[in-house]
């Protein structure tokens, strides 16, 4: 194969649209207290992971501050001791919104106040749940003692010593595969080169 015609294939691949849509992980850290299951646990390390799509959230605007939106696809609830188990509910029932600096995780399926727990940090402020963000400190937590069922039995976290929040964006499988794609053609032209030079081998024009 020609250089031009390599030449003219990375100009296509590297030209095609990548779709923005990625998976993104919402990480909450937490000691604190509370049942899993109709068992009691009592300052344990417990681990909240929502699962969602970029695509999903939305951010009101005009800000700032803006406010941010998203229904998650999946989420689950791990206590050190006791195990894992995920969240029961129907899409958009469980989600996560960040207002004025401060995050809140709520349940649209409870009748009455939704909010599960609130808190606030200053890395917040221009955040908007659409990309990642490393491990951010949540003070001034509030919490409605809320029970929700999960594939382990009911939930429900009766108090809180301290939160920290991660999010994190995993890029889709054909995003990937575009990128891999990429590094393979550029691959092959260089060695082309490097073999042309040595006069390996000629190639036609």
């Amino acid at each position: 194969m020609s250089r031009a015609v390599l030449a003219v294939a990375l100009l296509a691949l590297l030209g095609t649209p990548v779709a923005r849509a990625a998976s993104i992980a919402y990480t909450f850290n937490i000691t604190g207290s509370g049942t899993l299951g109709g068992t009691a646990f009592t300052d344990k390390a417990v681990t909240i992971t929502a699962i969602g799509k970029t695509s999903d959230v939305t951010i009101s605007l005009p800000g700032p501050p803006p406010t941010s939106n998203i229904a998650v696809e999946s989420a689950s609830v791990s206590v050190v001791g006791l195990g894992s188990a995920n969240f029961l509910f129907t899409k958009p029932e469980f989600g996560i919104d960040v207002t004025n600096s401060s995050i809140r995780v709520k349940d649209e399926n409870v009748v009455g106040n939704p909010y599960y727990f609130a808190g606030y940090s200053p890395d917040f402020a221009n955040y908007t749940l659409d990309h990642a963000i490393s491990s951010t400190a949540v003070v001034n937590t509030g919490l409605n003692q809320l029970t929700l069922p999960t594939s382990g039995g009911d939930f429900l976290l009766g108090s809180l010593s301290s939160v920290s929040f991660t999010a994190s964006v995993v890029p889709e499988p054909s995003t990937l595969a575009l990128g891999l794609t990429g590094g393979m053609v550029v691959a092959g032209c260089a060695a082309m080169s490097r073999r042309q030079r040595r006069g390996g081998f000629s190639v036609s024009a």
